[in-house]
């Protein structure tokens, strides 16, 4: 069969239109959150700027590099759909699979995107282990979660540098940490799914043990019967719970899904999290828990 017989075949124009439209979905639902990080982030930095709060630099700091590690991974990440859907469509075309060194590549760049996912993980984990300490204000409460998070992020770096060698030595074996550019999904490696699970258990124990303290202020607030102090830690609870939420909730979809959509739109979701509380600090409006007394940052 020739190449133009082949062109026309329904089934293998079939295949391209779904390989073209998968890869649309991996890039637009990344490029959505990345935009809608955008928007945050630079709301984020107005903020901080003409609120100077106590860790003013940190904020800014911590903040800055999420944003920059989000915009290395959305170029990475869009880099990745589309070299991907080419080498698919080629490879239908031409009745033949791609080569070792396009499956290489492919490889080496989803380490880096890993890799600069990762970083993001740990810069996130930490604002949300300092914001947890300040509002408990005892060490030995984030101890355990903090740990946790040392261990988690530990296998990432792990999973990543065992990917990183098979992509640099053109490793066929089932510990690669992205494969599949014949069915276009992400592999899993023991690792890895280890890691996402700590991942998760870790970002929902911190979000539980932030929510159990803001219940005690709510209580609080609810024995004093002041209205306007239980309506705004009410409020606050709602943000604290519902960002911290959102990245635990992407680990789930990516687990149940496994898409890369879902994967290249994480690093986006682990800088919202946080950038959400930030702003809340920066407006005055967080929880700030002092020697027993509960006030609002100013």
């Amino acid at each position: 069969m020739d190449t133009a017989t082949n062109q026309l075949d329904p089934t293998i124009i079939s295949n391209i239109e779904f390989f073209v439209v998968d890869a649309v979905a991996d890039i637009a639902v990344p490029v959505f959150f990345y935009g809608t990080y955008a928007v945050l982030y630079g709301t984020c930095m107005v903020i901080l700027r003409q609120k100077r709060t106590q860790y003013h630099r940190l904020y800014t700091t911590a903040m800055t590099v999420l944003f920059v590690l989000a915009s290395f991974g959305v170029v990475v990440n869009v880099f990745l759909a589309t070299r991907g859907v080419i080498g698919l469509i080629v490879g239908e075309i031409t009745e033949s699979p791609p080569s070792e060194e396009a499956y290489s590549q492919l490889l080496t760049f989803s380490v880096i995107s890993f890799f600069f996912y990762i970083l993001s993980n740990m810069v996130a984990d930490t604002l949300l282990l300092i914001r947890c300490y300040h509002i408990w204000n005892r060490l030995v409460v984030v101890l355990f979660p903090a740990i946790l998070c040392l261990v988690c992020n530990g296998l990432g770096i792990v999973a990543a540098c065992i990917s990183f060698q098979d992509a640099v030595h053109g490793s066929t074996s089932d510990t690669k940490l992205l494969v599949a550019m014949d069915d276009h999904i992400v592999g899993r490696q023991p690792l890895l799914l280890t890691f996402l699970g700590l991942d998760l258990l870790s970002n929902l124990l911190l979000t539980s043990v932030i929510a159990v303290k803001l219940l005690f202020v709510i209580r609080h607030a609810r024995r004093a019967e002041v209205k306007s102090v239980q309506a705004l830690y009410t409020s606050v609870m709602a943000i604290i719970v519902e960002s911290g939420l959102l990245y635990p909730i992407g680990l789930v979809a990516l687990l149940i899904f496994s898409n890369n959509a879902v994967t290249y739109s994480l690093i986006h979701i682990v800088g919202i999290s946080p950038t959400l509380i930030i702003v809340r600090i920066g407006l005055g409006t967080a929880l700030h828990v002092e020697r027993g007394c509960l006030e609002s940052i100013n």
